[in-house]
C-alpha cells in the first residue's frame, strides 16, 4: 500500500481548503486522484477537527497552573489587596493539601468551585510543597493528661461579659512578676503560615485552633502534644471548654463538640446555611455552661453571590 497527499476542497468554507494525508490504495496501478464528495465525510471530519481543538484547550489549562492563578486567583494575593489574602510567596511555605483545602472546603470555595478538580490540583501544587509536615513522635505526650487545680484557668475569652479580664489572683502575674516572665515552650502548627484564634487554658491543658482547620490540646506546662483533630474549614476562635466537652466553630459555619480528654467527636452541626456563613468569634458560655451563643457572620469575599444577603446571625445550643 502505498499513500499520497489528496485535497479536500470545499469541505469548510470558513477554513478554506484543508490538506490531510488520506490513505489511497493503488487501483490499476494508478493513484486514486479524486475521492468523490461526501457530506457525511464533511461532518466526521468537522467534528473530529472541534473535538481535537477542545481537548488540547483542555489539556492546555490543566497544564498552565500559573495561568490559572493569574486569571482567577492573584487579583487577590497581589500586594496591598484589599481581602487580607495571603502574598504567592506566603502561599509557597504551605503543603500544596493546604492550598487545595482552601480551594475546596475552605474560604477560597467560591472561586475554586468555577474551576475543575483537576485545574484545583494544578494549582495548589504549582504553589504549595510537597512536604504534609506531619507531627513529630517527639512532640507527643508520653503520660495521660493530669487534672491541674481550677486556679489559672483561661477559658475562651475569660469571662461571661467577654471582656477578656483576668484577675491578679487567677491570672498568677502581678506588675512586679510580669516584666521576669521567660519562654518555657514553644509550639508550631504544622502546614499553616498564620495562626489568628487564641488559646484556652483549662484544667492544666491548652486548646487551640488553626488556620487548616486542626486543634490541638497541648499540656500548659511542657507543651507536648495530647490530641490532634481536624475540622473542615480553618479555626479562628477560642474554644470554649465546660461539660468536659470543648466547643468550637470553623470558617464554613460548623459547630463542634469534642471530648476534652480524647478529642472525639461528640457532634458537630452547622450554624446557618448561608453560602459564605464563618464563625470568627469564641463562643459565650452562659447558666453556669449550660448554653453557649456563637456571634457569626458572612465572609467578606470579593466575588458577588446571587441571592445572597450579608445577614449577620447568632446561633445558640444548650448541650
Amino acid at each position: 500500500m502505498r499513500f499520497r497527499f489528496v485535497q479536500f476542497q470545499n469541505l469548510l468554507p470558513v477554513w478554506g481548503r484543508i490538506t490531510q494525508v488520506y490513505c489511497c490504495p493503488l487501483q490499476g496501478g494508478e493513484y486514486v486522484d479524486q475521492i468523490p464528495y461526501n457530506p457525511t465525510i464533511k461532518m466526521s471530519i468537522i467534528v473530529s477537527i472541534l473535538l481535537v481543538f477542545l481537548i488540547m484547550a483542555r489539556i492546555s489549562a490543566a497544564q498552565a497552573p500559573d495561568a490559572l492563578f493569574q486569571s482567577r486567583c492573584v487579583s487577590c494575593h497581589a500586594a496591598g489587596n484589599g481581602v487580607g489574602a495571603p502574598l504567592p510567596e506566603t502561599l509557597r511555605q504551605m503543603s500544596w493539601q493546604a492550598v487545595l483545602a482552601a480551594l475546596e472546603t475552605g474560604k477560597m470555595k467560591p472561586v475554586g468551585d468555577d474551576l475543575s478538580a483537576t485545574e484545583r490540583e494544578a494549582i495548589a501544587k504549582s504553589l504549595g510543597t510537597a512536604e504534609s509536615n506531619p507531627m513529630p513522635p517527639s512532640a507527643k505526650c508520653s503520660a495521660a493528661p493530669q487534672r491541674a487545680p481550677a486556679t489559672g484557668n483561661w477559658n475562651g475569652w475569660a469571662d461571661a461579659a467577654n471582656t477578656r479580664f483576668q484577675t491578679a489572683r487567677q491570672a498568677g502575674l502581678t506588675r512586679q512578676t510580669t516584666p521576669k516572665l521567660k519562654l518555657k515552650w514553644a509550639f508550631g502548627f504544622p502546614g499553616v503560615t498564620t495562626a489568628f484564634g487564641v488559646a484556652s487554658v483549662v484544667d492544666g491543658k491548652v486548646f487551640v485552633g488553626a488556620a487548616d482547620g486542626s486543634v490541638y490540646s497541648l499540656d500548659a506546662k511542657s507543651g507536648c502534644l495530647y490530641w490532634t483533630y481536624a475540622a473542615a474549614a480553618g479555626v479562628r476562635v477560642s474554644p470554649a471548654i465546660a461539660n468536659g466537652l470543648v466547643y468550637f466553630g470553623d470558617l464554613r459555619g460548623n459547630v463542634y463538640a469534642l471530648a476534652a480528654d480524647t478529642g472525639a467527636l461528640r457532634w458537630k452541626t452547622r450554624a446557618d446555611e448561608h453560602p459564605l456563613a464563618v464563625i470568627t468569634g469564641s463562643p459565650k458560655l452562659e447558666a453556669g455552661g449550660s448554653t453557649f451563643r456563637f456571634p457569626a457572620e458572612t465572609s467578606p469575599l470579593p466575588q458577588p453571590v446571587p441571592n445572597t444577603s450579608a445577614a449577620h446571625f447568632a446561633a445558640a445550643w444548650s448541650p
